[in-house]
């Protein structure tokens, strides 16, 4: 997964290293700028000082200079700004957009991360071998609510693991509604019925009740309880486990749990095999054991042709038979917001298909504002 790297700094060093290697604060490469400082403050970064690359390939930018200063959070971040020490803000977080839109100054820009957050269901129990549990599950969710109550509206609902702006993205995919009243009927005609007196659905010996893990950060877990409120409103017991630490780790590798709130990153080529291919449950990234033989066979196809419209329209198919068969439940597609001032133009931001890094794409294309004079004699 390395792209190009100089060999006469790193021949000899094994990748493993490489993460570590000093090559790492002065490295080398063909972008638009080069390092020309970084500043180190009690073992951590603080600063690090571009200079622009006049030899590069497509003409030296026009900012000669750019330095990031790396902040704890958005508030000191903003302080930062308030006293001119900085001109722009990296990611905004929900909480301080308030304080970032009272300040006319900044301009918001806004890109949806090429990542979705989704609900794994652990396929091994039998909770969720019924495909109607799974599509009520899915259905008595209010997206929009968590969208609007946890990410302060940064964010948009997904109905695909594909996210919008890919070239594989289905744009006539139906939109999957919040229907709580379907999501009860489905599991009553698959005979998860309220017994009389009680609050939670049964079906023979099976109680629907289960555990949702959650990162215990502030954020994943609160939308857990949040969502573990709106399944207990058609009758399913939720308790949510917040699990400090490595999630992956300690729940989805090993497979112990019964669902799990996780962030999945979809890469520029999105190829979803390792997340949702049957050969990967069990040294893979297929946490949920999920076992399909019709998208196994759909994503082995997209992998053996080099045709991009071929490719496209097998991605297409794959997420039709997801919405159709229900692996997981799909949330949302995070908006990753950034600031910056007025004084600073020619920004220009497309779709972040790797990292939030892709924000400064076109970077070599940003410039200070400029006030042109006109003289008359």
């Amino acid at each position: 997964t390395f792209g190009i790297l100089p060999a006469h700094s790193l021949r000899d060093v094994p990748p493993a290293q490489i993460p570590t290697h000093p090559f790492n604060l002065n490295p080398i490469g063909t972008g638009p700028y080069r390092v020309a400082s970084v500043h180190v403050e009690e073992g951590r970064i603080q600063r690090v000082v571009l200079s622009a690359n006049s030899s590069y390939f497509l003409g030296p930018p026009l900012l000669e200079q750019v330095e990031f200063r790396i902040f704890p959070d958005t508030r000191t971040a903003l302080l930062a700004y308030r006293t001119g020490e900085v001109q722009a803000i990296a990611r905004i977080s929900p909480s301080d957009l308030d304080q970032i839109r009272a300040l006319p100054s900044l301009n918001l820009f806004s890109a949806i991360l090429s990542s979705y957050q989704v609900i794994l269901l652990n396929h091994a129990s039998p909770l969720f071998r019924d495909r109607e549990v799974r599509e009520a599950l899915w259905l008595a969710l209010d997206r929009q609510r968590l969208i609007d109550r946890f990410l302060a509206g940064q964010g948009v609902i997904a109905n695909s693991p594909i996210p919008p702006g890919s070239w594989a993205y289905h744009p006539q995919l139906p939109s999957i509604p919040y229907d709580p009243g379907k999501a009860r009927a489905l599991l009553e005609a698959r005979g998860w019925t309220i017994p009389e007196g009680e609050a939670v659905r049964k079906k023979g010996d099976l109680t629907l009740r289960f555990r949702l893990a959650a990162s215990a950060d502030g954020f994943h877990d609160l939308i857990a309880q949040e969502i573990a409120r709106q399944w207990q409103a058609i009758g399913i017991a939720v308790d949510v486990d917040p699990i400090p630490g490595d999630l992956v780790g300690q729940v989805l590798a090993p497979h112990q749990f019964d669902a799990a709130l996780v962030e999945l990153m979809v890469p520029g080529d999105p190829d979803p095999y390792p997340l949702w291919h049957e050969t990967q449950v069990d040294s893979g990234q297929n946490y949920g054991g999920f076992r399909d033989r019709d998208i196994s066979e759909v994503i082995e196809e997209a992998r053996r042709t080099l045709d991009i419209a071929r490719r496209r329209e097998l991605y297409w198919r794959f997420q039709e038979l997801f919405q159709e068969k229900v692996p997981a439940i799909l949330l949302f597609y995070p908006v990753y917001t950034f600031a910056v001032d007025e004084r600073i133009s020619g920004i220009q931001v497309g779709a972040l298909f790797n990292s939030p890094a892709d924000r400064l794409e076109g970077i070599a294309e940003w410039y200070t504002l400029v006030r042109r004079r006109i003289i008359v004699r």
